[in-house]
């Protein structure tokens, strides 16, 4: 079950796991095993929109995802 619903957010949330793999696509796409970095727990981060449970970041300038589940919206 999808804890966020898809659209726009453009919000913050913190990181509730220790290290959030930040990846470069979502599940379903090419480059999704590709991982760009890791986010530590309570890190805050804007994220732009949510498609399937997966929230779009900025991540060293670049466009990357990071999972819904493991982030609190602030």
């Amino acid at each position: 079950m999808v804890k966020y619903e898809n659209g726009s957010y453009m919000r913050k949330v913190k990181i509730l796991v220790d290290n959030l793999n930040v990846r470069k696509g979502r599940p379903g796409c090419d480059n999704y095993n590709i991982i760009l970095g890791q986010l530590k727990k309570n890190q805050v981060v804007t994220v732009k929109y949510c498609y399937n449970g997966w929230f779009g970041i900025m991540y060293n300038g670049k466009q990357a995802f990071i999972c819904g589940d493991y982030v609190e919206l602030l």
